[in-house]
């Protein structure tokens, strides 16, 4: 499976125009911030339930943040498909993972995304299961004890052994995506399972092997993506 990091450059109206290969999974790197313009022209496409929730953020990063990655989905999503972005349809599964529909039948493409600071990110690939997760790299006294609660054994000697705090944020978001991917979200306990960043998770979960991948985004940030597949021939 490969992997492409998509950071489009936002002076046309057709930068969401793309494809999607069966053999690729692309990950959309936003910055909220240089995007508030393109939001609010966009605003139309998100439906009147969507529109209540995000404005009843407090805070308007929030708000701008969510309402970013829900219009994004929607425009890139029927790029790939075709279609209108009012034909497309968000709903959520089990443990609140969302999926794609078009009248009423669930899509082949599968989606995750995440936020935080001021990066929005979004994957999608054909008929995989995936999860993305992106953390802001913040100064945490309390990160230590924060490891040694939701950390595997390996995990948690590994960040306390180098007092690292971007080592914490890596293995954060690798758990993050990977329980994202799975469809489990907070759900599953982190201490639970081990990550191995660049390779696979420790354990096999609905009959696949989930690989997971640190994604490149700034010095200010940390993001992984997780993914499934039946065999490690398919990775």
């Amino acid at each position: 499976m490969k992997i492409k990091v998509i950071r489009p450059k936002f002076t046309s109206r057709h930068c969401f125009m793309n494809t999607l290969p069966p053999e690729q999974i692309q990950v959309w790197i936003l910055h909220w911030r240089s995007m508030t313009d393109w939001v609010k022209e966009n605003w139309g496409i998100l439906e009147e339930k969507e529109i209540e929730q995000y404005t009843s953020f407090v805070k308007y990063e929030d708000m701008m943040r969510g309402a970013l990655g829900r219009i994004a989905v929607k425009k890139i999503s029927s790029s790939y498909l075709g279609k209108e972005t009012k034909d497309i349809q968000i709903e959520s599964g089990h443990f609140g993972k969302p999926y794609l529909c078009c009248s009423g039948r669930r899509l082949s493409i599968n989606y995750n995304l995440s936020h935080s600071g001021e990066i929005v990110m979004l994957a999608f690939g054909r008929d995989v299961p995936i999860g993305v997760d992106v953390q802001e790299i913040k100064q945490m006294q309390e990160y230590q004890r924060l490891a040694e609660y939701y950390f595997s054994p390996e995990e948690r000697a590994a960040v306390i052994r180098q007092n690292n705090i971007e080592l914490f944020f890596e293995y954060w978001t690798a758990k993050e995506a990977y329980v994202k991917a799975i469809g489990c979200g907070l759900y599953k306990d982190f201490a639970s399972f081990s990550v191995k960043i660049g390779g696979i998770s420790s354990e096999r979960y609905s009959n696949q092997i989930w690989r997971i991948c640190q994604i490149a985004v700034d010095k200010c940030h940390k993001a992984c993506l997780a993914y499934g597949m039946r065999n490690e021939n398919e990775l």
